[in-house]
């Protein structure tokens, strides 16, 4: 009975983090409140997610969220948008992090009890671990002390993107189900691009490696007749994702888009940026093989867990080079944060609580004390806001948040919004900080790579 209160006790505590920074934005914006600066993490919520909900409201779900003519079908994120469309914009952020919240939660546990069963007890320690990322999190601040909002909290999408990405590669490598995983694979296909192509890539490499070992036989067994018309549906789903993400980027209608994401840059650039990811994905490979490979006394749910870790992690680097010699544009953390991360977390704390229990209660002391810096700064973030006194919107949240976006150019998806920022900037007096906010939400990288 001790145990399921301090489960439900977790679970109300991950709620809480992940429901009040969403609860003070909205009471604030509701009643005409400006904000103070925001953190990059937090202000994606606005320019880029609250703008897609609303345009999808006025334009239409397939529709590119930006106010130009384009014939571009905009499946990105298109899953996520689907379930929050029927909610009103002034309650977005709210129903947002609610559902992220239940989602994260419900489908941690539901995974521990469908592939770690044996582990379930360590349920509490995993949540908590898993909802605060300490080394996402410790990174984060050294960036951003002010930082009040977890990684989880940002939008609904990236709860999703780990989630089908974490049931999909366990029914491949633990239960063989390649129905399942394609089931996954096509809903990636419709949430998160880059976690879709790591998905890809790592089921391509597991049929290789099955083919190789001479053991494709069994996963055929898992395309059985009764089977086959479902399964042509999820790799159609697969292949017209993919396809249609090839002409999006490919649409001259939208290259301004592109440009503001992944605008030119040079050689020494692309390689940073490779080298940048490859020091982190090299260290986690070879930590995971060691352990794998000479650690004895792990149990076989371990060893095939660090074998799936390995897998993806391999996949994460083969990827990064194909990306920096074929389309080097495309290098980005994504496959790290949202997936790598998270997963090298779940696996490795359910080893360490496993073989070294008397740890569990430091650690879970340790990780909630550390994650009390974020009501402590959300604290901080409502006094700066009380002390405001702009008696008219001036930054770009509240401006996102409080207007009818769907005639303007005032997005980062719209072809003129240098011109509708070179107006804002001559008819407000803007301070530093709001210019900068402004200019990052509408033309962002275009403001670091000139």
């Amino acid at each position: 009975m001790t145990f399921f209160k301090y489960l439900n006790l977790t679970r109300a505590y991950i709620l809480f983090l992940f429901l009040a920074p969403s609860i003070i934005y909205t009471i604030f914006l509701l009643n005409g409140a400006d904000l103070p600066k925001l953190s990059v993490l937090a202000s994606e919520r606005f320019w880029i997610y609250l703008v897609e909900h609303k345009r999808a409201i006025s334009h239409g779900l397939l529709t590119w969220p930006g106010n130009i003519d384009t014939s571009v079908i905009y499946i990105e994120r298109l899953l996520v948008r689907f379930i929050l469309l029927p909610f009103d914009s002034k309650i977005y952020f709210i129903i947002d992090s609610l559902i992220s919240s239940i989602l994260f939660v419900g489908s941690i546990s539901f995974a521990l009890k469908r592939y770690y069963k044996d582990y379930i007890k360590f349920e509490i320690f995993v949540l908590i671990l898993l909802a605060i990322q300490p080394l996402y999190f410790l990174k984060i601040i050294y960036f951003d002390i002010n930082i009040f909002e977890l990684w989880w909290s940002r939008n609904l999408v990236s709860t999703m993107a780990f989630v089908f990405f974490l049931f999909g590669i366990h029914e491949l490598f633990f239960k063989e189900n390649v129905t399942y995983s394609l089931f996954f694979a096509s809903l990636l296909g419709f949430t998160h691009f880059y976690s879709f192509i790591l998905f890809l890539g790592c089921t391509g490499i597991f049929f290789i490696y099955k083919i190789l070992s001479k053991e494709i036989d069994i996963l055929i067994k898992g395309l059985r007749k009764k089977f086959i018309i479902i399964n042509a549906l999820f790799i159609g789903l697969i292949l017209f994702a993919l396809i249609n993400t090839y002409l999006m980027q490919g649409s001259q209608d939208i290259a301004y888009f592109f440009d503001r994401y992944t605008p030119s840059r040079n050689e020494n650039l692309y390689k940073d940026l490779l080298l940048h990811e490859l020091k982190y994905l090299f260290p986690i490979f070879f930590l995971t093989v060691f352990f794998l490979f000479y650690l004895k006394t792990l149990d076989k749910v371990f060893k095939k867990a660090l074998g799936l870790l390995i897998l993806v992690v391999f996949t994460a680097i083969i990827i990064s080079f194909i990306f920096y010699f074929i389309f080097p544009d495309t290098i980005n953390i994504h496959f790290r944060i949202y997936i790598i991360e998270p997963l090298l977390l779940l696996i490795f704390s359910l080893i360490f609580f496993n073989y070294f229990k008397r740890f569990l209660i430091p650690s879970l002391v340790t990780i909630f004390l550390i994650s009390l810096i974020l009501p402590y700064n959300l604290i901080n973030f409502v006094s700066k806001t009380l002390m405001l006194e702009n008696k008219e919107i001036r930054t770009v949240h509240s401006y996102l948040y409080s207007n009818d976006i769907s005639d303007c150019q005032c997005t980062i998806f719209d072809p003129k919004s240098h011109e509708f920022l070179k107006d804002l900037s001559s008819e407000l007096s803007l301070e530093d900080y709001e210019l900068e906010q402004w200019t990052n939400a509408l033309i962002h990288k275009e403001l670091y790579f000139k």
